[in-house]
């Protein structure tokens, strides 16, 4: 009893104080598990993305990059494929470790040097950090050793989180970028997302769906 009552409190608790508290993320990402309520606040509160603004833009990103927290390892796909932004010809891999390998492997821009590590540091996370090199840098940060145990990023939701609010807020500088959106100028809007989105993605994929979520965001928390 006594647990379940403390358990009770911190939920009421987080309520009170979180960045977005679990109705309003639910309004943002209806799929969004509730176990994932706390994590991601301590995260946001932890590195800075407490304030609407901040919060609308973090929870767009992810929500596209993480299908709303339901995926947090990168896709991929055996079909004919084109990563978006890669100079390399389109290709059909034969397995997961074949398709990261020939995108991501030997690619020194992301500090993948050893055969290997284009499949062992493919996309994770949230904010789906990608490359050996974000791996040592943002684990260097949250104080976890994210090279030697790339995995539990996707398998420790609290380490994802954190993770994830670092690389956005502290090594992206994302949060100052989103704090000068005007949230009643679409124009504005439409600028503050695009940018975000090539500081996060270091394209413009899926940017639509990223305005989509930015505006619904932006509407409930400012």
């Amino acid at each position: 009893m006594g647990g379940a009552l403390e358990r009770g409190n911190v939920r009421a608790f987080m309520e009170r104080i979180s960045p977005v508290p679990g109705k309003i993320l639910h309004a943002i990402m209806p799929a969004a598990k509730a176990e994932y309520y706390i994590p991601l606040n301590l995260a946001m509160s932890a590195y800075d993305i407490v304030t609407p603004k901040k919060v609308a833009s973090f929870i767009s990103q992810i929500a596209v990059e993480s299908h709303e927290m339901r995926k947090f390892r990168e896709l991929w796909t055996s079909k004919i494929f084109q990563l978006p932004g890669s100079y390399r010809v389109p290709y059909t891999a034969e397995n997961i470790e074949d398709y990261f390998e020939y995108w991501y492997g030997n690619r020194l821009d992301l500090g993948n040097d050893e055969k290997g590590d284009g499949y062992k540091y493919h996309g994770r996370g949230a904010i789906q950090i990608t490359g050996k090199a974000m791996y040592k840098k943002v684990g260097d940060g949250i104080n976890i050793d994210l090279v030697k145990n790339p995995d539990i990023i996707e398998t420790d939701i609290v380490v994802n989180m954190k993770a994830s609010a670092f690389f956005f807020s502290m090594i992206k500088n994302a949060s100052a970028v989103s704090e000068l959106v005007d949230h009643l100028s679409e124009a504005s809007v439409i600028s503050i997302n695009r940018k975000v989105t090539r500081l996060v993605n270091g394209g413009e994929n899926g940017i639509d769906d990223r305005l989509k979520y930015y505006r619904s965001a932006l509407k409930v928390l400012c």
